[in-house]
């Protein structure tokens, strides 16, 4: 108890620490689950690439987006002509305030995570 006591005071004096990150674990856990799903991503570009897809997804996740919907509106605004100068505005972040419909309605039950892999 003495080790922690810090952290037991911090968690006291600011509200918005979570007492446990069993939150972040559930949302991790997803991920390792589908680890055997991804084994053969064949080289290293196709674990890159994988990599890239799922930070992707978890950012539209971050950010309260609908990735299915963030992911048809990226390919429709490349296939239409979207500069290549300007490809960080087709970030999660920056995207939903250009495109507020991209928002997944809100859901009183924080405890669920959304999936971004195989349901364990």
């Amino acid at each position: 108890m003495h080790r922690q006591w810090k952290r037991l005071n911090l968690f006291l004096d600011n509200g918005q620490i979570e007492l446990t990150n069993n939150r972040r674990e559930r949302e991790l856990r997803r991920l390792v689950v589908g680890r055997k799903n991804w084994l053969f991503t064949w080289l290293d570009i196709g674990g890159e690439r994988t990599a890239a897809i799922l930070t992707i997804l978890a950012t539209c996740l971050a950010h309260d987006l609908n990735p299915r919907a963030y992911l048809h509106r990226v390919a429709k605004l490349l296939v239409e002509g979207w500069p290549p100068a300007k490809l960080r505005e087709l970030l999660p972040d920056r995207l939903a305030v250009t495109f507020p419909d991209l928002r997944m309605p809100c859901d009183d039950d924080d405890d669920d995570v959304p999936a971004l892999g195989p349901a364990p």
